[in-house]
């Protein structure tokens, strides 16, 4: 029984300390970009990608539970084409298509919007 208890113990401290490290590292990035310039380059948008994330469970069907969509959508940046990966809003993300060229404005790594 001790050594169930010592794992259950040392499995909950390693899933916090990981969660604790996430939420740092968020704020870190977030601290990074307001201290950035917001930016509007010229950009092309290369590909648009939607990533589902969450815990399947089985209740007689399969049944997602804990769902999280992130919305990414990569731009060459013009004239150089450089790639930049961003996540960005739902609204961002469903009024674009693939190969739209416009006006991208960004601070640090965080979208701001574009605009065809």
């Amino acid at each position: 029984m001790q050594i169930e208890q010592l794992i259950t113990v040392l499995f909950i401290s390693i899933v916090a300390i990981v969660i604790i490290v996430c939420r740092i590292g968020e704020k870190r990035q977030n601290k990074q970009n307001d201290a950035q310039p917001r930016v509007s380059v010229q950009a092309r948008i290369l590909r648009i990608n939607r990533r589902n994330s969450g815990k399947w469970i089985w209740m007689g069907k399969r049944v997602r539970i804990n769902q999280n969509r992130r919305y990414y959508i990569t731009f060459a940046l013009l004239p150089e084409g450089n790639k930049k990966r961003l996540v960005v809003p739902v609204s961002g993300y469903e009024w674009v298509s693939k190969k739209d060229v416009g006006m991208l404005t960004l601070q640090g790594t965080r979208f701001i919007h574009f605009k065809r």
